[in-house]
């Protein structure tokens, strides 16, 4: 009797152990891709905050230059993550 090689031979992985172990590397992988865009973010509006604290002329609380920059700067990350998404896309 001949031995063959199924899929279910003992010292073989399983499909399920595969699939498990390759959804295991995404999850981390795409984790710490969450967690340094958290980063990024959060280092951002700690930036624009930064910068609205520290202009004089924003400090009326009547202006609206401090909603105007941030508007900007968020439509700018914006589109930097567009193009990003669209470069890992390739």
């Amino acid at each position: 009797m001949t031995h063959s090689t199924s899929k279910y031979h003992p010292h073989l992985p399983s499909q399920k152990t595969e699939m498990a172990e390759k959804k295991s590397t995404f999850d981390a992988v795409h984790n710490a891709q969450m967690d340094q865009s958290r980063v990024k973010w959060a280092k951002m509006m700690a930036l624009i905050d930064d910068v609205i604290d520290h202009t004089p002329e924003w400090s009326d609380e009547g202006s609206d230059e401090p909603l105007k920059f941030t508007e900007l700067w968020l439509s700018r990350i914006h589109e930097i993550h567009k193009f990003n998404n669209l470069l890992n896309a390739i």
